[in-house]
Order: structure tokens, then sequence, then C-alpha cells
């Protein structure tokens, strides 16, 4: 169908202005040879149009998206709860263990990886497994025995297309490989005995 790109802008706008949520893919496939025409036109308007409050659809995928209060990794509860930024434990990690400012981005990485369940507490030296439990308290013990929740499958980024935006429960986060020549960042997280 090609129908004139001036009334599916029309259409699309009033049904904006309804409270709707209309999607702008059909509109672009309906346009057929106008789809530039009224992608500029669409990007214009919801530019300058304000914003409207999720549909019930939106609001279901992102409830499954969004962890429980049981499922968010131990350290990274008590990170926020005590109103610590992640840089400023990632320097203290830094301070503590005389990490130069040099592999400050690798212990940032690590640090991510680390408090939200992607990389073993069970890995990391002692020495980082102590000084964690000093600051963190009985989080770093929990983050021991913590699991990361299993998303359902069909969960899906729906504006991006394609396997890569996927959740997949059936495909278990992998750790990172082992630096070649582990550093004392990767003695320190555990990285250096992956593999």
């Amino acid at each position: 169908m090609n129908a004139s790109f001036e009334l599916l802008f029309d259409e699309f706008a009033a049904r904006h202005a309804r409270g709707e949520h209309p999607d702008s893919r059909d509109y672009l496939e309906r346009a057929g040879e106008s789809r530039d025409e009224l992608a500029r036109l669409l990007d214009g308007f919801l530019a300058a149009a304000p914003v409207q409050p999720p549909g019930e659809e939106t609001v279901a995928l992102f409830a499954k998206l969004l962890p429980e209060e049981n499922e968010t990794p131990p350290l990274l509860a008590e990170r926020v709860r005590r109103g610590w930024r992640r840089d400023e434990v990632v320097e203290w990690i830094r301070y503590r263990f005389g990490i130069a400012e040099d592999k400050r981005e690798k212990v940032d990485r690590y640090w991510h990886e680390l408090e939200t369940g992607l990389l073993p507490v069970s890995g990391v030296s002692d020495r980082l497994r102590e000084a964690l439990s000093e600051r963190f308290g009985h989080a770093a013990e929990a983050a021991l025995a913590w699991k990361a929740p299993a998303y359902e499958a069909d969960v899906a980024f729906q504006r991006l297309p394609g396997p890569l935006y996927e959740l997949r429960a059936s495909e278990p986060l992998r750790a990172p490989e082992p630096s070649p020549d582990p550093d004392e960042v990767d003695r320190l997280f555990g990285t250096s005995r992956l593999g």
C-alpha cells in the first residue's frame, strides 16, 4: 500500500494526541516509496510531542526485565543502599591495593562485573574478599551464595530487530577469557584463574 505520507502523518498524530501508542513502523511500511518523507515528519513530531505514558504492553515487558528485590546482586544492592558511587568503590580498591591510575579502567570493568554477578565472587583473591567483607559487611558473604536470576527467553528489546538483542535464559553468562599475561588486577579479581 502506498498511502499519501501526509495522510499517514495526520492519522499518526491524531492517534498520538488521543493517548494511543501508534507504531511508527506500521506507518512507514504503509508509506511505501514516501517512507523517507514520512520518517522525517515523524522524527520531528516525536521529538517535539509530549512523552506519552507507557502502554500496558511496554509496562509488562519492563516488569519482566526489572529484578525482584531478592534478585539484585548483594554487592550492588549494598553499594546503592550506602549511597556509594561505583567510581568511589573503584578508587577505594585502587588505593587499598596500590593499583596505578593506568589500570583504573580495568579495575572499573572488573568491579562492574563483580558487583553485578557477571564475575563470580568465589574466584576473587583472599585479599580482595577480606577487604570486601570489611567494607561491605554481610553483603560480601551473601554475594558468594547469590545466583543470577534466569529471565524468560521470549523477552526481547522489541524496538531493535535481530537475535543480538534477545535475552536468552538458555545461554549462560560466560566468564571473561583469562588474560594471557595476568597482572595484579587480574590476580586480585581472580580472572587469571579463569578458563
